[in-house]
């Protein structure tokens, strides 16, 4: 797994719960849109997750 993939994953799971779109990608972008993990780690947190992404789900 790559590590664009990785904060792909953190910043779906963080924009799902604050209804926004992430920039996800591990090489920027040109006009400085894209968002760093601290950020989605920091929405995740005050959503109530862990601040790495690491959740259990239970069926």
């Amino acid at each position: 797994m790559t590590v664009g993939k990785m904060i792909e994953l953190l910043g779906g799971k963080a924009g799902a719960l604050c209804q926004k779109f992430h920039y996800g990608s591990a090489f920027g972008e040109g006009g400085g849109h894209n968002d760093n993990i601290e950020t989605i780690s920091e929405t995740l947190v005050k959503h109530h997750f862990n601040y790495s992404g690491t959740d259990f789900m239970y069926s």
